[in-house]
């Protein structure tokens, strides 16, 4: 993999990590316990720029979050979201 192709996948993984903060504030997002970290959490929602993301986060405090990863949802995630959008 050359130079150019790793920045890109850099930059494109701090958008994700930017636009994940952001599903914090749709409405119809969903949250759900992480099944092997009881600390943890997923929020799945739409970013500001129309994408739907998966967040990994803890509350640190009360409203206190403390973001671990995010990233694109899969197909089977954006599924789920839609559900909930729908019902």
């Amino acid at each position: 993999m050359g130079s150019r192709e790793g920045g890109h996948e850099r930059t494109q993984a701090r958008c994700h990590f930017r636009g994940g903060t952001t599903v914090f504030g749709d409405p119809l997002a969903l949250i759900v316990e992480d099944a092997v970290d009881p600390d943890r959490a997923l929020i799945i929602g739409e970013s500001v720029v129309h994408r739907i993301l998966v967040t990994v986060f803890l509350e640190v405090r009360e409203n206190d979050i403390r973001i671990i990863s995010a990233r694109r949802a899969t197909r089977r995630e954006r599924r789920r979201y839609g559900a909930g959008k729908e019902g």
